[in-house]
């Protein structure tokens, strides 16, 4: 992805800011990889911001660079642009690459001006469009793009040299996330789609192409992000039953309740056991059924199912008490390996 390694362990006294265009912008939403980045076991205090614009270009985030990224004190700034600079010329906009040098050149500058220990890491610009055999229209100028980055990084690298400040380390890096995409993409796009595998439309990402974001800095910075949820959806239902329900009624209705997930197809796995914990705490739950179901849309199908409606109807006189809970999976680190 870059020339360097980060040059030093992170700690909670960074600040990190990514900057950019609609990837910035969307890094920040709930399952966005700057959402995720915050995340991080043993960073989590470790503050990340996010300063995005969907229409972005590099002039424009030059011109308010000072105002929206210098008060949130970045000790660490990561610049994702120039998507925007390719893809507006589709819409009329001349892509003036002189131009483009010096509003990169400019922001270089003011960063280190404001923030003389700080290090700044510019990226290439991503994708417009997945396939990788260079048929996607706009190839040519995003890899021209990413060579302007990686030459202006060429001529700052160590800091701002004749300054005080200069150390000759790496200060500036180039981030090639497109270099890396494409590689990702040339294993898991043998069928050259257009979209659908990192993003929604060959530039938005997608799920996937936010946790591919997140895992590709989080190696980059040395950080580990926790367990992937296991994209399973756990569907926890607790019984209490009436005293005075006979061991042949609970053992019907136990029965019934097994055999769900060979009735309904959209059920992909259940289990059940009894209660046999030594702390008290059950509330007179005695029996629990696990249900997994690979999406909320499964999960809905059965619960509005009519054999487990029937079910409900069989159970429900039956039962003193349920107890439903569902979640989506996500596994923890553990000392095994």
């Amino acid at each position: 992805m870059t020339n360097y390694s980060f040059p030093r362990p992170l700690t909670n006294l960074d600040r990190i800011v990514v900057m950019g265009d609609t990837m910035a912008l969307a890094g920040n939403r709930p399952h966005g990889f700057v959402t995720q980045l915050r995340e991080a076991l043993d960073h989590e205090e470790l503050p990340w911001f996010s300063v995005g614009r969907s229409t972005d270009r590099w002039e424009h985030a030059a011109q308010r660079f000072s105002e929206e990224v210098i008060p949130l004190r970045p000790s660490v700034l990561i610049v994702m642009l120039g998507l925007n600079d390719v893809w507006h010329q589709s819409r009329g906009h001349v892509l003036e690459f002189e131009k483009t040098r010096q509003a990169i050149s400019q922001l270089v500058t003011a960063y280190f001006r404001n923030s003389p220990q700080g290090i700044l890491l510019l990226a290439s610009p991503f994708l417009i469009g997945e396939k990788t055999d260079g048929t996607n229209s706009q190839d040519r100028d995003l890899e021209a793009v990413s060579d302007l980055i990686a030459d202006v990084v060429r001529e700052f690298t160590g800091g701002l040299p004749g300054s005080e400040e200069y150390s000759g380390e790496p200060r500036i890096q180039f981030l090639n996330l497109r270099r890396v995409a494409i590689e990702y993409l040339k294993q898991h796009n043998p069928a050259q789609k257009p979209h659908s595998i990192l993003t929604v439309d060959g530039i938005q990402l997608n799920k996937v192409g936010h946790k591919f974001m997140a895992d590709l800095l989080a190696d980059y910075f040395g950080l580990q992000l926790p367990a992937p949820a296991t994209d399973v959806l756990r569907h926890v239902v607790f019984l209490k039953f009436k005293p005075e329900i006979s061991p042949a009624k609970t053992r019907e209705v136990l029965q019934a309740f097994q055999a769900l997930g060979k009735r309904i197809d959209v059920v992909a796995a259940i289990e059940s056991g009894t209660n046999n914990s030594p702390e008290g705490l059950a509330d007179g739950f005695t029996h629990v059924f696990t249900l997994t179901f690979h999406s909320t849309a499964d999960r809905d199908i059965y619960l509005n199912h009519a054999i487990h409606q029937e079910f409900v109807q069989l159970a429900l006189p039956a039962l003193e008490k349920v107890c439903v809970l569902d979640y989506w999976a996500q596994a923890h680190p553990t000392t095994r390996t």
